[in-house]
């Protein structure tokens, strides 16, 4: 008579394979994961670094249109320092 359990393998070893092969589903599942977080990170820091560098020129460009715009208003502050006094000296006091 033909053992009706005889093909199952119950032995420590398919015992060790299954785990083996749950173990290494599991680990190429958080490999997947992580790689997928890695993209999703360094997308994250092409955006960031694209964006420093636009703010670094745009601040760049704020500092130097500040200081065009103060020696204008210096200019304009002498110029009407000399206006007032030419006007002091024409029109006595």
């Amino acid at each position: 008579m033909e053992d009706l359990y005889g093909d199952l393998d119950t032995s420590i070893s398919a015992l060790e394979k299954k785990e083996a092969l749950n173990l290494k589903t599991q680990v190429e599942m958080e490999n997947t994961r992580l790689r997928d977080e890695l993209a999703q990170l360094q997308e994250t820091n092409r955006q960031l670094g694209s964006a420093y560098k636009q703010l670094e020129t745009n601040i760049s460009t704020l500092f130097v249109t500040a200081q065009l715009e103060l020696k204008r208003k210096e200019n304009e502050i002498q110029r009407l320092r000399r206006r007032l006094e030419t006007y002091e000296q024409v029109v006595p006091k």
